[in-house]
């Protein structure tokens, strides 16, 4: 069962009371709700009665039968300014598809929308049906901006302020530099473990260092600390 709406849906009831409306056929130059909507599907209809003043909008199911039929399923609206079924006298009554007011979703003379939200800041739990696709533009975050891709880079070679990393690549570079040797690029120290060449790093006073852990100098090699900095060793 699914909501159909369609286009020129007309038949005509006499039915009375406040039921399941028996179905007279289709109008001239119209089709029947069986023909346009389909057995079991729902639609929204109108229903107003000849000669009087009585008509109502709501949710209808649709019912294959003879003679076809449409229950009145949920008012939306109705002549009483109430969402009660209209008890119909059995005068002549036109019943055909619509789309109520209450359910349109269209553009205001702004250009904005109307019955729709408006971003997705109104939606508090979106979700996609498949992959996203940014067609070129950036995703903002609150913090950083124009972030416009994810990398899968082990050695964080683009030093990228706009870019992302996988956890994998992420891993991969704390890997490579846990437990590898010590080296001297300017005033930076890497992590290390080892020792295994002649070394000389020099220290400044704005670029004091702290080690933990245990630190082997293999063989007879040497490592000297210089300059004006601290060495701090835990």
């Amino acid at each position: 069962m699914a909501l159909v709406i369609n286009d020129r849906v007309k038949e005509t009831s006499t039915t009375s009371g406040t039921g399941t409306l028996n179905l007279a056929g289709a109008v001239t130059g119209f089709v029947t709700f069986v023909a346009g909507i389909g057995d079991t599907n729902t639609t929204y209809y109108a229903i107003f009665e000849q000669g009087t003043a009585n008509w109502e909008v709501g949710v209808g199911t649709v019912g294959d039968a003879t003679p076809d039929t449409l229950a009145r399923t949920t008012v939306i609206t109705n002549s009483l300014g109430n969402t009660d079924k209209i008890s119909f006298g059995g005068e002549t009554a036109d019943v055909f598809c619509t789309l109520p007011a209450s359910k349109a979703v269209y553009l205001d003379a702004s250009g904005d929308p109307v019955g729709a939200i408006a971003n997705l800041v109104e939606d508090t739990s979106p979700q996609l049906g498949g992959d996203l696709d940014l067609n070129s533009n950036n995703l903002d975050f609150p913090t950083t901006s124009n972030i416009s891709d994810c990398l899968d880079e082990d050695n964080m070679s683009s030093d990228s302020a706009t870019m992302l990393a996988t956890q994998q690549s992420i891993k991969a570079y704390a890997d490579a530099i846990s437990g590898s040797d010590i080296t001297t690029e300017g005033e930076f120290f890497s992590n290390y473990t080892n020792i295994t060449g002649d070394l000389t790093t020099t220290l400044t006073t704005d670029k004091n260092r702290m080690l933990i852990g245990a630190i082997t100098v293999n063989d007879t090699y040497t490592w000297d600390i210089a300059g004006t900095g601290v060495l701090t060793m835990l």
